[in-house]
């Protein structure tokens, strides 16, 4: 992903309060970017919904299922 491209996606996060830029102390030419304290209450909130959501999915598959699941995904990524 270009520099640019970066940029255009951060932008709507860091209008919306989600995340921070901050200077890089080692290169002053790039800025850092951070979870303000709203994108990290929101990332936590998110994150208990997904583990539910998750739970649930995989509750309903056998041992040797969710192997292959886990085999499988280990391919894709």
């Amino acid at each position: 992903m270009s520099a640019s491209g970066v940029t255009r996606l951060l932008m709507p996060m860091e209008k919306n309060g989600l995340i921070e830029k901050v200077r890089n102390p080692r290169d002053s030419r790039q800025s850092l970017v951070r979870l303000s304290d709203t994108g990290q209450r929101l990332f936590e909130e998110a994150s208990v919904s997904f583990a539910h959501i998750t739970g649930d999915l995989v509750s309903q598959l056998s041992q040797s299922q969710q192997e292959i699941v886990v085999k499988l995904y280990t391919k894709v990524v």
